[in-house]
């Protein structure tokens, strides 16, 4: 199995198609949690779960350790209260106006 490293260089074409991806997941992010019945918290709650899943299994391919010290606690802290404020706050109102809210911050 071929290991993978965030230092490896890729052709443009990959990181084209990355890119696109990535764009077309983050756009439909908010339709998305709009059409889903739940608490925006138990929606956040479930989709960090899923990316923690991914990022644990990404640093086991990679060869990888999770520091966690202070500085990681901090950032973990703020990212965990400004994604929880947007799934929540799209919940409450128009994607476009979370959009907006969130480029503004």
């Amino acid at each position: 199995m071929k290991k993978f490293s965030v230092d490896e260089k890729i052709s443009p074409r990959s990181a084209a198609l990355c890119m696109a991806f990535c764009a077309f997941l983050w756009s439909t992010s908010g339709a998305l949690v709009k059409y889903i019945e739940w608490n925006g918290m138990v929606i956040a709650c479930l989709r960090s779960l899923i990316a923690g899943i991914a990022l644990i299994i990404y640093l086991y391919a990679v060869g990888k350790k999770l520091v966690i010290n202070r500085l990681t606690l901090t950032a973990a802290i703020a990212v965990c209260v400004k994604y929880a404020s947007f799934i929540i706050g799209n919940k409450l109102t128009a994607s476009a106006t979370m959009i907006a809210l969130q480029y503004t911050s």
